[in-house]
């Protein structure tokens, strides 16, 4: 056979393979490519968040790269793509798609089905390079391409999308056994492509890649550690362009100090053994006919079941091995090493994705390697296990090819092609799935208007409304503002679909959603939920927000009459487009207060424990008659010194604390700040000097004493008391409906317990000193009717001492009159003290007749 002969018949092969992984993809994933440009599979979840990411990296890429991590939503905050996975290479391949078509949907659906074909394929070429079996590598492509947890990831295409990982392998193994430069650029390239599908592939492959070099390049001979140290540095360089993508990522971490994985998020998100026999409901044998999958729709990293073939084949491998070494067959070096090789693969990515405390019990190979995940950067350890099914594919290659080598002295070829046909048909029909939802992505002919109207008035930015209801539990924090949807599904289906639908308009927007919310984001949900009291209208306006798109089709139909007379009434909105379900209002520009008029105090407890940090707090009050709004998200920086009575510095450190938000007129709030130890016992100035923020230049002091700790702890006796503010009126006249309204009141510390305003989660079970919130609950004819809230004290608090604390209670969502009771609780032994009450009249335009 000649040359050119042997590449053609080289080339069908290929092709063949691709037509028949393609034809599987499609027969798999119906009904999708009935509605490539219409619809996406999955849920309205994560799918809609990637599609719109992937289209803004296909634009940006082109257009303006220097903006790249900028996405449109979550405004106003900055570098909100490192919310994310990035998909850099999802976007550079979809250039084309999205530039011809500017469908996004169809986009990410075609970069969907071609990585589930070419992962496959890929998997194929690895294991025919490594076994030479045909057959081998169409039952390890098939595995590795289609296996329940690849299915699983059917919403999750940054972890599902591997067409570049077995190639990786495929030319490492081709350079160090012989391959020229080419090989070793490939590698380079392939390297990079598939590390930049997300930080999570990133990881695996440098864990990948450093596996093999160590298994591959000890040996003797000068060239093979020419190649090994080649290699090395091809990889290292790769890591170094990695770096350069990794800086926005860091710069928001200094931003966010909340951001970052926790050992707790990890473990939760970690496989588990019941996970080993769960597979989509989509499958056919285990989902519908065995009753092994979980709900049909539901997809999940947590569907490790591997099938009956693909661990036969891996044992039978491994039995067939046994017998050669009895038999005193030894294997050529090479494959000795490969098989090695994954077979270390999938234990360590196993005891990766097992996470950090398999139950309950700590991992040392998951907290010697990312040290406890104090580098915050692993959130799914679950997702290890696709290094797991590339090693199972590969060793059950290997499998197969060794039976089919065992038989061939005893059956005729076309028996073993027969047998070999049988396996792989067995193979698919393990791993078939049929019904894939799919989710419309298309939108309606007013909504379509609406959007194209306000594409027109691009620069401008967006808002989405009505905000999806909020649970009201007791969260403690008023960063997060009680941010926890009641209704998680609708919450993401409406974020999500406006982030998705924002591709249409290109204007920027305030909806927003991702692995992480910031702040900003929380607090703006959280004060629309009264939207349109002047209060959310004067947020908006302060967010340079332009235009609010409202959905009527979000109400039930009994809440629609009390809106409209709402929004009908409301100061500083202008309907522009009725479209009958879609409404569209423009937000009045209105004057803000500046920093210069606010008013700033320092709060402290009057007595601290010697070397200890301890908690204090900034009041900020608004003296004017105009709103405040600060979009910086920027840490504000500090500098604190303690001065003795003589003028000497005893102690400095340097800190950090979040920016004020928003302030109406008259209004007070509390910034809260932590100092890592205290000096020696003694009489101290506190100084306070900040030095970057919106108050840079502001000195604040006040006078601590430092004692002994057991002094501060005192008799361990937690009591006090909460009372209004002397000259608060008798009743509370709030003209709004849910959302948050400001509420003073003064809490007594009457024990001698140090109370503590807040401390780290790890240290709060052995940790001596009360936890205490402000508690508030709403009361209609002697029954609670709402649930409580809570609020941080604005410092820690010693006993004896009376602070002010501003609340933001947030109203019931229906007019009429209420008792609000303001009490005190404490993280371990609840509700204590005395409490106060005061009467509210909650009033709106909706409430009259």
């Amino acid at each position: 056979m000649t040359a050119l002969r042997w590449l053609e018949d080289r080339r069908l092969e290929h092709a063949l393979v691709l037509l028949l992984f393609l034809a599987l993809t499609l027969i798999f994933f119906w009904p999708l490519p009935a509605h490539l440009a219409s619809g996406i599979s999955g849920d309205p979840g994560d799918p809609f968040l990637n599609a719109r990411l992937i289209a803004w990296d296909a634009d940006t890429l082109v257009k303006n790269p220097t903006n790249l991590f900028n996405v449109n939503f979550f405004h106003p905050s900055r570098d909100v793509l490192t919310f994310s996975e990035h998909l850099i290479t999802l976007g550079v391949l979809g250039i084309p798609l999205f530039h011809l078509t500017k469908n996004a949907a169809f986009t990410y659906n075609i970069l969907s089905i071609l990585g589930y074909v070419f992962s496959g394929f890929g998997c194929y070429l690895l294991i025919k390079y490594l076994t030479g079996s045909r057959w081998g590598a169409l039952v390890g492509g098939l595995f590795f391409a289609f296996c329940p947890f690849k299915m699983g990831q059917l919403t999750h295409i940054h972890v599902a999308f591997s067409p570049f990982l077995p190639l990786i392998l495929l030319h490492f193994f081709r350079y160090m056994r012989g391959g020229a430069g080419k090989d070793l650029a490939l590698l380079a390239i392939l390297l990079l492509l598939q590390s930049l599908v997300g930080w999570h592939y990133a990881l695996f492959c440098i864990l990948t890649v450093a596996l093999c070099w160590i298994t591959l390049s000890p040996g003797p001979g000068r060239d093979r550690w020419s190649k090994a140290l080649r290699s090395a540095a091809v990889v290292l360089g790769v890591i170094a362009v990695l770096a350069l993508f990794s800086l926005p990522y860091l710069t928001v971490r200094s931003r966010f100090p909340d951001y970052r994985r926790t050992v707790e998020e990890a473990a939760g998100l970690a496989v588990s053994l019941r996970n080993f026999i769960q597979v989509p409901g989509e499958n056919v044998l285990y989902g519908r006919i065995l009753g092994l999958g979980v709900d049909r729709g539901t997809y999940s990293e947590k569907m490790q079941f591997p099938g009956l073939l693909t661990p036969f084949l891996v044992l039978t491998g491994i039995s067939l091995l046994v017998r050669r070494r009895k038999q005193g067959v030894a294997l050529s070096d090479p494959t000795r090493r490969y098989i090695l090789f994954f077979a270390l693969l999938v234990m360590a990515s196993l005891a990766y994705a097992i996470g950090p405390r398999p139950g309950g019990v700590t991992n040392p190979i998951y907290f010697l390697t990312f040290l406890g995940n104090r580098l915050g950067f692993i959130r799914v350890p679950a997702r290890f296990y696709v290094l797991t099914v590339l090693g199972i594919a590969v060793l059950a290659g290997y499998g197969l090819a060794s039976l089919l080598h065992h038989l061939r002295p005893k059956h005729k070829p076309a028996r073993l092609r027969t047998v070999a046909a049988c396996l792989v048909a067995f193979q698919v029909f393990e791993l078939f799935t049929l019904g894939v939802p799919v989710v419309r992505s298309g939108v309606s002919q007013d909504l379509k208007e609406a959007y194209l109207w306000l594409k027109e008035k691009r620069p401008a930015t967006v808002l989405e409304l009505p905000v999806s209801a909020m649970s009201n539990i007791i969260l403690p924090n008023s960063e997060r503002m009680g941010f926890v949807p009641h209704d998680a599904r609708e919450y993401i289906e409406r974020e999500c679909a406006a982030i998705f639908n924002s591709v249409m308009h290109g204007c920027d927007l305030v909806n927003g959603y991702s692995g992480y919310c910031p702040p900003t984001y929380r607090k703006v949900l959280a004060e629309t939920l009264s939207f349109p009291s002047p209060r959310s209208v004067d947020i908006l306006a302060g967010l340079r927000v332009d235009y609010v798109l409202w959905h009527w089709e979000w109400l039930d139909e009994e809440e629609r009459p009390l809106y409209r007379k709402r929004l009908e009434s409301a100061e500083g909105l202008i309907l522009e487009r009725d479209l009958g379900d879609l409404a569209i209002y423009r937000i009045s520009p209105r004057p803000t207060a500046e920093e210069s008029e606010l008013q700033t105090r320092l709060v402290l407890p009057e007595r601290v424990p010697s070397g200890e940090g301890f908690n204090l707090g900034i009041t900020v009050t608004n003296p004017s008659r105009q709103p405040y709004l600060c979009a910086d998200e920027e840490q504000q920086l500090f500098k604190i010194e303690f001065k003795a009575p003589d003028g000497s510095t005893v102690h400095s450190e340097d800190g950090s604390f979040r920016p004020l938000f928003f302030l109406e007129g008259s209004e007070s709030a509390s910034l809260s700040l932590t100092t890592r130890k205290s000096p020696p016992p003694g009489d101290y100035l506190v100084e306070l000097r900040i030095e970057k923020g919106a108050f840079a230049g502001r000195v604040l002091t006040a006078p601590i004493s430092v004692v002994p700790r057991e002094e501060a702890i005192g008799s361990g006796l937690v009591n006090g008391k909460v009372s209004l503010p002397e000259g608060s009126p008798a009743e509370l006249a709030i003209p709004s409906l849910d959302g948050l309204y400001p509420v003073d009141v003064v809490v007594h510390n009457t024990g001698e317990n140090l109370w503590k305003s807040r401390w780290d989660r790890e240290r709060a079970e052995e940790y001596p000193y009360g936890l205490v919130y402000v508690a508030a609950s709403w009361y209609r004819d002697g029954e609670r009717t709402w649930d409580s809230q809570a609020e941080a004290l604005p410092c820690d608090l010693s006993g004896g001492q009376s602070v002010t604390v501003a609340t933001l209670v947030r109203p019931p969502r229906e007019c009429g009159r209420y008792l609000l009771k303001f009490w005190l609780f404490d993280e371990l032994h609840g509700g204590f003290g005395e409490a106060c009450a005061v009467e509210v009249e909650i009033k709106d335009a909706s409430c009259e007749p």
